[in-house]
């Protein structure tokens, strides 16, 4: 081998390795850099909705009784039937009441004829003005006991207050029934519709009444009706420890019938300020503690940020604090970085 080819082989050798060492080092520096997009802080006023589940009833929902206890002779209507205002529901056997009316009929009549036959001897100085006046009262007494049994006998019929629709029945014919007794449940359908729900005390302090909802029916998906918050129980149930929260239904679907179970999305009128971040960004999450990344831009190195995980909206994550004095964070790529970790900001070159 001449000495012009020792010194090309060794010339090319040289090369080759200067190559790869050039190669290595820019291996080694790649190795140390992420790439990294980044996105502006994003700080909102929300109204963040209360979700919640209830059922739809009738505004008016009226347990209908006999005013007395006897023997149930008709009963006209089955659960479910649609009734008119003033159609007879159920009615008992009169018998009994027609006979107290009569007994009180028959002695007002008596007391009335010894109540003038009183006067009449108090005219002529043969009775006492005691014994008139004592002969007033028991006519008195006896027209107070007629018009008991009259108002009786009046409501031994149950009628339809108003045109709705029967919930519940709990009586049959022919069956004995206290005073009092619930023999029906009517529910007006000319009143306003209702939804009942219940909510925990920390979403509670967050509504009061005339604040938006929006309600979605299991029974016609794809469909919502808007409603608003008509009542808030000031004290919780004792079964369940959830504060009653009743809305009024603006507009309703053409078919509606009582406990339709619905999702109800309430929106407070009172807003929280927060911080809206990419799903992506949150690289640490334990309960309602969690971790981002910024980088500083002068040495373009990341930055871990603890943060405050408020609820997650639509598709981003709230966050209640942690970002005051953060103008961006990564959005792409943070599940790469470190603290200190050398980054390269897609569309930045690194200096």
């Amino acid at each position: 081998m001449t000495i012009r080819h020792t010194l090309w082989l060794f010339t090319l050798t040289a090369l080759v390795l200067s190559i790869i060492t050039c190669c290595t080092r820019e291996a080694q520096k790649a190795e140390n850099v992420s790439v990294a997009r980044l996105e502006k802080v994003r700080r909102e006023s929300i109204s963040f909705p209360v979700r919640t589940a209830g059922y739809v009833r009738q505004k008016e929902v009226i347990p209908l009784a006999f005013k007395t206890g006897g023997i149930i002779q008709k009963i006209s209507v089955e659960e479910g039937d649609s009734v008119k205002k003033g159609d007879v529901l159920a009615r008992l056997d009169p018998s009994e009441i027609e006979a107290r009316v009569n007994q009180a009929r028959s002695s007002v009549a008596k007391t009335r004829r010894d109540f003038e036959r009183a006067k009449g001897l108090y005219n002529d100085r043969v009775a006492t003005l005691e014994q008139v006046q004592n002969s007033r009262t028991v006519f008195e007494v006896a027209c107070s006991r007629l018009k008991v049994a009259e108002f009786n006998l009046l409501h031994s019929t149950i009628t339809a207050p108003s045109n709705g629709t029967i919930l519940k029945r709990y009586k049959e014919e022919n069956e004995l029934v206290a005073q009092g007794m619930p023999v029906l449940v009517f529910g007006a359908t000319d009143k306003n519709w209702i939804v009942r729900t219940g909510i925990a005390d920390k979403d509670l302090v967050r509504l009061k009444t005339g604040d938006y909802a929006d309600v979605y029916f299991d029974a016609f998906p794809g469909a919502n009706f808007s409603a608003v918050v008509s009542q808030i129980s000031e004290a919780p149930d004792l079964k369940t420890s959830l504060f009653g929260i009743e809305l009024t239904l603006e507009n309703r679907p053409e078919r509606i019938t009582a406990g339709l179970i619905v999702k109800i999305d309430i929106y407070p009128s009172q807003k929280k300020e927060v911080f809206l971040v990419p799903i992506g960004s949150l690289v640490e999450s334990d309960g309602d503690r969690g971790v981002v990344f910024t980088v500083d831009r002068v040495t373009l190195q990341a930055i871990r940020v603890p943060v405050r995980i408020y609820q997650i909206y639509r598709d981003r994550i709230a966050l209640s604090s942690g970002l005051e004095h953060t103008n961006e964070i990564v959005v792409s790529g943070a599940s790469y970085l470190k603290n200190g970790t050398k980054v390269k900001i897609l569309g930045q070159d690194l200096n």
